[in-house]
């Protein structure tokens, strides 16, 4: 592989799963909220017409909306419990053919082509993959304090405009 451009090398942390957890949440973010506003809906005609069921879907439907709502962080807090004990070091090489992924259990090529979003918040860059998940860069651990840098080469090597992660 030729020479990395930009590089990062970080341990899994509570913020950098909330980041994963907030990415991978928003994939379905539309879809989830949609699903809940049809169960509304429903639930509203069982009230409307004095359904015995109503109350007991309701409750369903506000067990679905605090999902929704509080998901990305009890996601996160999970992966972390899990990740944490075997926290190891992660290093990205971004080279003009792609991301090299480099971890004790994985080492792998993402080429451009493969991203199909871009991500970012005040402290993390997102890049998104089809079929698979999200990786999650910690602005911080570019080298140099060049994220910006980093961010306009991948605009460039993608083609795909950056978009603010929501929160």
């Amino acid at each position: 592989m030729a020479k990395p451009l930009f590089e990062a090398t970080f341990r899994v942390t509570r913020e950098s799963c909330l980041a994963l957890a907030r990415a991978r949440s928003n994939q379905y973010f539309r879809t989830v909220w949609l699903c809940n506003a049809v169960i509304a809906l429903c639930v509203a005609l069982l009230w409307a017409v004095g359904s015995s069921h109503a109350p007991w879907l309701t409750a369903v439907l506000a067990v679905l909306v605090l999902n929704a709502l509080l998901g990305a962080r009890l996601t996160a807090a999970r992966m972390y419990a899990s990740r944490h004990a075997d926290a190891t070091e992660m290093r990205l090489s971004f080279s003009a053919e792609g991301v090299r992924v480099r971890s004790a259990v994985e080492e792998s090529l993402i080429r451009y082509p493969l991203i199909t979003g871009l991500r970012e918040d005040r402290c993390f860059l997102v890049l998104y993959m089809r079929h698979h998940t999200p990786l999650v860069v910690p602005k911080a651990e570019v080298g140099q304090g060049r994220s910006a840098e980093l961010t306009a080469f991948l605009r460039e090597r993608t083609g795909l405009e950056i978009r603010p992660l929501r929160r």
